[in-house]
């Protein structure tokens, strides 16, 4: 048995994720229910690593062979229900959840059947057979995992989506952070399974493959580094997050809703609540004295945008007065940024350009001539 360079990259990505999910389950704070399935995802792809390392060391036991194989099947679904815990803070399993299981348990038994409860002779048969030629099992089974696991993580994808539509309703700035974490968590999952699904398919071809196993390992041993110490770096990502105010069955009036907008358009006027960059839809309805709930129906409806924005269109405003102004001098784009109301500068850039089809670059230059 011979250790190099790939082996020790894969025993350091797999004690990190091992220890991480230890972590994450003894975490008593925190969105305890997101950390365990957080946990599980993290050792089932520890789990992942042991069991392709069984095999390309070639493990003289051959009772160790095929043991781990079902975890696989549980990538996809604790990928899907750690971001759902992580967007939804009622989140809760039901019932018909365990239907999520089924692949795992099938493939459990599948195994049993063909594998583990046959004699040491017939275990090292079958492992003779392998070597020889690719089993169509195998095949079938490894294209179910893939077709399954990019199902998960499409729907993963699409709760991203509506995850940050729905922060748009309560916040003016919008948590990067958290942001950052779930994208880089789901699609850095994605990268490593193409990688897979790249090596899989030139495995079937009889082309070798070694190149690409070892950059998939170093996007695994990449993410296990990203997951682990942005974990410890920023604990509050294990906190949740808000859910989406609703105003279904308001009893509001069109002509309460009139009102409020008025009020709402001459208090942003007046006193320029914009200019807090962590002003929320909670803060500026105390200081109308108009329900949260409300003031979110009255934005939407009778504006037709979100809370964001709403905000955002009169930090743009703000920022184009303050370039238009000869009379200061504003050297950096930062300047301007800061002084509108915004905090990113990334942010600031796409929501510039979206409202006025320029950058804030190309609007400062218009108006130094």
């Amino acid at each position: 048995m011979i250790i190099g360079l790939y082996e020790i990259v894969s025993f350091i990505g797999m004690v990190l994720l091992g220890l991480f999910a230890f972590f994450l389950v003894t975490l008593k704070k925190g969105n305890r229910l997101g950390n365990i399935i957080f946990a599980v995802f993290l050792f089932s792809k520890c789990l992942g690593i042991i069991n392709h390392l069984i095999f390309h060391l070639q493990v003289n036991n051959p009772h160790v062979y095929f043991l781990l194989n079902p975890f696989g099947f549980l990538f996809g679904p604790a990928l899907y229900f750690y971001v759902r815990s992580l967007t939804f803070r009622d989140f809760k399993f039901k019932k018909r959840d365990v239907i999520h299981l089924l692949p795992f348990v099938s493939v459990w038994i599948f195994f049993s059947w063909i594998f583990h409860f046959r004699s040491t002779a017939v275990k090292l048969q079958i492992l003779t057979s392998i070597v020889e030629r690719i089993p169509f099992e195998e095949i079938i089974m490894t294209t179910l995992l893939f077709v399954l696991v990019a199902f998960y993580v499409g729907a993963a994808i699409l709760i991203l989506k509506g995850y940050r539509n729905n922060l748009k309703e309560i916040y003016s700035t919008l948590d990067e952070k958290n942001l950052l974490w779930l994208n880089m968590v789901v699609f850095g999952f994605a990268a490593i399974w193409m990688f897979d699904i790249a090596g899989f398919v030139m495995y079937l071809s009889g082309i070798p493959h070694l190149l690409l196993s070892s950059m998939t390992m170093a996007l695994i041993f990449i993410f296990a580094n990203f997951v682990v110490f942005t974990g410890l770096k920023q604990p509050e990502i294990f906190t949740g997050a808000e859910q989406k105010v609703k105003y279904l069955h308001s009893p509001l009036t069109q002509a309460e809703k009139e009102q409020y907008l008025k009020q709402l358009h001459s208090f942003m006027e007046s006193e320029r609540p914009y200019l807090n960059p962590s002003l929320t839809i909670l803060n500026l309805s105390k200081k109308l004295s108009i329900s949260s709930r409300y003031l979110s129906q009255v934005i939407n409806e009778s504006l037709g945008v979100n809370f964001y924005d709403y905000v955002n269109q009169y930090r743009i405003e703000e920022a184009k007065r303050i370039m238009a102004d000869t009379t200061q001098d504003y050297g950096n784009i930062l300047d301007v940024l800061f002084d509108s109301g915004f905090n990113s500068k990334s942010a600031f850039n796409r929501v510039f350009k979206n409202l006025t089809g320029m950058t804030p670059s190309q609007c400062k230059q218009l108006h130094s001539h």
